[in-house]
């Protein structure tokens, strides 16, 4: 049920993502998008890989009683997630452009998305202990914490900053509208300035 619910909510908050990206970026911003994930899933399944070796250690001791051994897994199973993905983010923030190179051709999409990538490397480095922590509670059996801890990334936080980021952004489009139809009033009334002053003059526009 909790795998079930997790790609319900992921395919969710997907659509969601990606009707904002498209009110207020475009095909390129979605583009973008697509090229940070491909990027990321690389360094996720190896965090995967480590989060599969740790399971089975963990339910053996969580088991048998050894709660040392228990928590020293999954600390240095986190470590070593968090590592994986800091490395990610540090390769992305230093050579955003490279990596979108990879993927695309046109010049304003490569733009897009080292804007894209830049950013979003900012928090990926967390990411790591997250995968790492849901996998922990999932060995143990603990179905309801490892859902929460994977559903908080995706719903609570993500979901969060969507929301209230398009609402300012849509804000701040309302606000510069008047100053836009106001220069473009002022432009089409010079051009009309100058095309009466060539005409006293007789000169051809």
């Amino acid at each position: 049920m909790a795998p079930f619910l997790i790609n319900i909510c992921g395919s969710a908050i997907n659509a969601i993502v990606n009707n904002s990206l498209l009110d207020y970026g475009g095909d390129d911003a979605i583009a973008s998008v697509v090229v940070f994930n491909r990027y990321v899933t690389v360094f996720i399944f190896v965090v995967i890989g480590i989060c599969q070796g740790m399971q089975p250690i963990v339910g053996y001791n969580y088991g048998s009683g050894r709660y040392q051994r228990l928590f020293k897994t999954f600390w240095l199973a986190a470590a070593s997630g968090v590592v994986i993905t800091s490395l990610g983010s540090i390769i992305g923030a230093l050579n955003p452009r490279a990596i979108a190179a990879m993927f695309m051709q046109d010049e304003s999409q490569i733009e897009c998305a080292v804007n894209c990538i830049r950013i979003t490397t900012i928090s990926f480095w967390m990411v790591g202990f997250q995968v790492v922590s849901t996998n922990f509670f999932q060995a143990l059996g603990m179905a309801g914490k490892a859902m929460f801890l994977s559903l908080s990334r995706q719903i609570i936080f993500m979901t969060t900053a969507v929301y209230p980021a398009t609402f300012l952004r849509s804000r701040r489009r309302v606000e510069l509208l008047p100053h836009q139809r106001r220069a473009g009033h002022d432009s089409d009334r010079d051009n009309a300035r100058r095309t009466d002053s060539k005409d006293k003059a007789g000169i051809p526009s």
